[in-house]
């Protein structure tokens, strides 16, 4: 109504959805265009993932994958596109909002387009306050849009708080950090997963993109390529070793691919760059 917009925030609809595991991806093909085209909407999106996992993409923050314990939001006049991993599914609570005041959290960016991922955990109180926009969407008009958006910014709150609760400056997050710049060094010789370390640190893989990006400068991903390329480095200053016996060395088992990525990350074939080293060493 024209008086819930006058107070600067208010719920368009609510609901949660349940998408079993293995799931027939884009059964229906709407489901398959709406993937491959995107969508943009006109309001905010919040939903809560209860159980499962899946992938989030946008033009601003790129692909990013979403676990059960995680919130994301998705934005006015952004295109996105979503979807859980038809392996698990996943069961989302959902709610969708809009006003002046949501819109002021993002001008001054509490909430940004390129992080849309926060992980609040499954204990969280996020669960609670949906349970209660649920109960009074289905009550309505007895309880009035305004208390409803109150939940959502009490929620919101959270969010905000969870983002921003561990930044760098938190002891606790620089910790993990470097817990995980270490896993990383001493298993250069091998090709882990990224989830790996962030379940090695306790942290959601979402969360730990976040945080690496931020105390690093550098996706985890890109951080352990540097590591194994500066590793490559130096055991192509042993001229005893072939560029198979390295590749292999560092847990590559197909050496072409190893020269594809070395060259892709310096410029220069492993060959090239070992006869360049043995010019400096001379």
């Amino acid at each position: 109504t024209p008086r819930d917009k006058a107070w600067g925030f208010y719920v368009t609809a609510a609901g949660r959805h349940d998408v079993p595991p293995n799931y027939v991806s884009f059964s229906d093909p709407s489901g398959y265009q709406l993937w491959k085209t995107g969508r943009v909407l006109d309001d905010f999106l919040v939903i809560y993932i209860m159980r499962g996992r899946g992938i989030l993409k946008s033009k601003e923050s790129g692909e990013v994958r979403i676990n059960a314990g995680d919130m994301f939001m998705l934005f006015p006049n952004v295109r996105h596109r979503f979807r859980p991993d038809p392996e698990t599914g996943w069961y989302e609570c959902w709610v969708m909002f809009n006003g002046s005041w949501p819109r002021r959290l993002l001008e001054h960016q509490f909430i940004t387009p390129k992080e849309p991922v926060v992980s609040v955990g499954l204990d969280s109180p996020v669960g609670k306050l949906f349970q209660q926009i649920m109960d009074g969407v289905q009550s309505q008009p007895t309880v009035p849009n305004r208390i409803l958006a109150a939940y959502v910014a009490e929620m919101l709150s959270y969010m905000v708080c969870a983002a921003s609760n561990n930044v760098s400056g938190s002891g606790d997050v620089l910790t993990d950090i470097e817990h995980a710049v270490w896993y990383m060094e001493e298993h250069v010789d091998s090709d882990i997963d990224m989830e790996e370390v962030a379940e090695f640190i306790n942290m959601s893989y979402s969360s730990f993109q976040r945080h690496f990006k931020r105390t690093v400068g550098l996706t985890p991903h890109q951080y352990y390529l540097r590591l194994r390329t500066s590793k490559a480095k130096e055991l192509l200053e042993d001229l005893d070793l072939s560029v198979k016996q390295i590749a292999l060395q560092l847990g590559f088992n197909d050496p072409y691919y190893f020269s594809r990525l070395f060259k892709k990350q310096t410029g220069i074939s492993p060959k090239g760059w070992r006869r360049t080293a043995g010019r400096r060493l001379k």
